[in-house]
């Protein structure tokens, strides 16, 4: 059956009607039934949920069924194989940049693997090659989409997102050159991330007391030459 559903996936015309049937509720029973699973039970369940992940007009459905939930409850397994942890990685970042019940993918645990891509960046460890710098600029949009959303902050501030979003923001200055058309834009994200939370006094205590500020400030200089760090500083 999961070989199937793996082989309908694969055509993007059959996502939807996948999603809205119930594919999720399916994948989780298969996966927490207790029985001498196949060896390659594991990887196909992820290719599925990557798959299903590629159609935006399923990412909202697919989160409404707890596709979010399986994942998490799946992480630790897919941690056990680089190719499986960058699908489920690449699943989520999918999910996090569509219009989705954002903060149901928050209370999920989304924010955890979102944080641990920026952690794993092209670091050689225990074999793992980590992630490209283009997940980066990936992360940077599926948390600044998260972050429209005020009731997601503490949330995500709790879960190391201000952390993170500092870390890209270091990593995108430093790459940043002519070359690299993704710079601007991931900048940009980290820029409006930080933004958003200006505005949260639940928040505002741990932006101050981060990095974040100094982006913000930066940015500002690039963005308006007419604004000088000692007006920054007056106001």
């Amino acid at each position: 059956v999961v070989k199937t559903i793996y082989s309908l996936s694969c055509s993007r015309e059959n996502i939807p009607r996948l999603a809205s049937d119930g594919v999720i509720a399916l994948m989780e029973m298969v996966w927490q039934q207790e029985y001498k699973r196949p060896p390659d039970l594991a990887q196909y369940i992820f290719a599925i949920l990557y798959n299903l992940t590629t159609c935006y007009e399923a990412q909202g459905t697919l989160v409404s069924h707890g596709i979010v939930y399986l994942i998490m409850d799946m992480w630790e397994e897919a941690r056990k194989d680089e190719t499986m942890t960058q699908l489920i990685a690449k699943a989520i970042v999918h999910l996090c940049c569509g219009n989705i019940n954002t903060s149901r993918a928050v209370a999920e645990g989304a924010p955890t693997i979102l944080t641990y891509i920026v952690d794993n960046q092209r670091i050689i460890k225990d074999g793992r090659q980590g992630f490209s710098y283009d997940m980066a600029y990936r992360v940077s949009a599926a948390m600044r989409n998260i972050l429209c959303i005020p009731n997601n902050h503490m949330q995500m501030v709790q879960q190391g997102c201000i952390r993170a979003l500092e870390s890209i923001a270091a990593q995108s200055e430093k790459g940043k050159n002519a070359n690299d058309p993704v710079t601007p834009h991931t900048q940009a994200n980290c820029l409006a991330a930080f933004k958003s939370m200006t505005y949260n006094s639940e928040v505002r205590d741990a932006l101050t007391s981060s990095g974040a500020i100094d982006v913000i400030v930066q940015e500002l200089l690039q963005e308006d030459t007419a604004i000088t760090y000692p007006l920054l500083v007056q106001v």
